[in-house]
């Protein structure tokens, strides 16, 4: 017959195999978010430097912005412990963020315009060179962000974030340096 202490010891046993077993699948989820997360960070790298020195490189650009955010995605999806398939549709993606954050579906407008830049902009025949202007969807906040002013920068990001709408997406432009103005005689006023 066990003794009540030798059942002690072996559910002691059990605890820590069931902890351990517990820590090490939260260490691979938590490794395969950071490599999702890591790769999402690359892409926008990439993007921002292709941007800052080849800015007309736009189909470049906007496929590194594209490929970053699906990265994204999945990482989220790693950390909601959804599986998901081997596909490259954003829209897909945000489908099965929305059964446990509903936040998210404010994005489809947006992985809608971004989707397009995943296969098509890599193929000639499919091909058209994007502009700046495309990227930015439709009612997106437009924040300038001088690079040589970085209190004003700061001030600029604070009060988009504090005004945007809903769903809205906030465009930041950075500006490099301002040459003189041609303008003549201008005169502010407050409304």
């Amino acid at each position: 017959m066990i003794s009540h202490s030798e059942c002690n010891g072996v559910k002691d046993i059990q605890d820590e195999t069931i902890i351990m077993l517990i820590l090490f699948i939260l260490s691979e989820v938590a490794e395969l978010l950071q490599e999702w997360l890591h790769k999402g960070e690359r892409d926008l790298d990439t993007a921002r430097l292709t941007l800052d020195n080849r800015h007309e490189y736009t189909d470049i650009i906007c496929y590194h912005c594209q490929q970053a955010v699906e990265k994204y995605l999945k990482a989220y999806l790693v950390y909601l412990d959804t599986p998901f398939e081997k596909k490259h549709d954003l829209g897909y993606r945000i489908d099965l963020i929305v059964e446990n954050d509903k936040d998210i579906e404010q994005f489809y407008d947006f992985v809608e315009t971004l989707s397009g830049y995943a296969v098509e902009i890599r193929y000639p025949d499919d091909w058209s060179e994007p502009n700046i202007e495309e990227a930015i969807p439709d009612n997106a906040l437009i924040v300038l962000l001088p690079d040589y002013d970085s209190i004003l920068a700061e001030k600029n990001r604070e009060l988009a974030e504090a005004n945007k709408e809903p769903g809205q997406t906030i465009v930041h432009v950075r500006i490099k340096k301002l040459k003189a103005s041609r303008i003549e005689d201008l005169a502010l006023q407050l409304a």
